[in-house]
């Protein structure tokens, strides 16, 4: 075997930091609002009709260059401008199920070069779990909650036991989660293994400004780009980027404190916190992306999801009608991301 060395990073933490660097260095950033039409001017985009998911409101925001950097739904904004136009993106689905942590002894990962579908498998110590994953399957749409398959679990199970002592099943899964990659098309013969994981960046005749493809780990040379593309295009002065040194903004040390659930790290302070200084409006929010509760462990999340409502309630200012209506929601959401009850007894 050969031992190298790699690096892990939680994604939606680095979003949040992100936005919030945005606002440290005078910009603006806005959740909860979908683009759902273009405005053109003069034969050229020159803004977005938009609405507030939470309020309802109608919202139109204007600029000098639009840029559309919305992963595997870039598509669907071009289509806006040019509804012929063909596709840039050929979406892939990667799923992960999470198992305790003794289930891979040691601080080491552990990488499966080559599997029955051509990709590499990864068992890797992931916040206090392990991660298993992924597969490489081709979808035609872009849902917004893409769920795992039972063949997708059922082969990543059966390919992590021939490497483990012992083999996992359905019943020691503490979630499964999948995700979109946003591949560039390319020959639609080819294997998906060799779809472009590099990025491309194109304008319309309307002057839309498309990046899509890539991936966390050049997110910031494509930001690079895009914006020294978009300056041309709207005809501003160049200006050196300076993201490349810039320190991003830091999350702050929470004191010690009993958490919300025995098998989460997520305490009230944590909540509150995600709610005044990390833009968190909902359950989902806190316990999905402002920590990673929902993907380290379903069960637990749904357990704390009622305590979380309350203290998100009691700091939004909502009331008993809110709390339960985000219940409901968050338990039709954590339906994903279980393994359903049968299996478990079953495995």
């Amino acid at each position: 075997g050969v031992e190298y060395f790699d690096a892990q990073f939680d994604d939606a933490g680095l979003a949040i930091a992100l936005a919030q660097s945005v606002f440290d260095h005078g910009g603006s950033a806005l959740n909860y609002v979908s683009v759902n039409g273009l405005i053109e001017q003069g034969g050229r985009i020159g803004g977005v009709r938009a609405r507030d998911q939470i309020s309802g409101r109608a919202l139109e925001f204007t600029a000098r260059a639009v840029i559309n950097a919305t992963g595997v739904w870039a598509d669907d904004i071009r289509r806006m401008a040019h509804p012929d136009a063909p596709p840039m993106l050929a979406p892939s689905q990667g799923v992960h199920l999470v198992v305790d942590a003794d289930w891979l002894p040691g601080s080491g990962a552990m990488l499966v070069p080559e599997t029955d579908d051509g990709r590499v498998l990864f068992l890797i110590p992931w916040q206090g779990k392990v991660l298993l994953g992924t597969t490489d399957t081709p979808r035609t749409d872009s849902p917004l909650e893409p769920r795992a398959q039972d063949d997708e679990i059922d082969f990543i199970l059966r390919t992590a036991a021939r490497y483990l002592v012992r083999a996992p099943g359905r019943g020691d899964i503490r979630s499964v989660f999948a995700g979109l990659r946003p591949l560039i098309a390319a020959d639609p013969d080819a294997p998906r293994s060799e779809l472009s994981r590099e990025h491309v960046i194109r304008v319309s005749p309307q002057g839309l400004i498309t990046i899509a493809g890539g991936k966390w780990t050049t997110y910031r040379l494509m930001g690079e780009e895009v914006i020294d593309r978009a300056a041309r295009e709207a005809g501003l002065p160049p200006r050196p980027c300076r993201s490349a040194e810039l320190a991003l903004h830091a999350g702050p040390a929470l004191a010690d404190a009993p958490p919300l659930h025995p098998r989460l790290a997520l305490t009230e302070a944590g909540v509150r916190h995600a709610a005044a200084c990390q833009f968190a409006l909902t359950v989902e929010d806190v316990l999905a992306r402002r920590s990673r509760a929902l993907f380290l462990d379903a069960a637990a999340a749904a357990e704390a999801a009622p305590a979380v409502a309350r203290v998100l309630a009691d700091e939004l200012g909502r009331d008993a009608a809110w709390i339960a209506a985000q219940r409901a929601e968050f338990a039709q959401l954590v339906a994903g991301y279980n393994v359903e009850e049968s299996d478990r007894a079953g495995a």
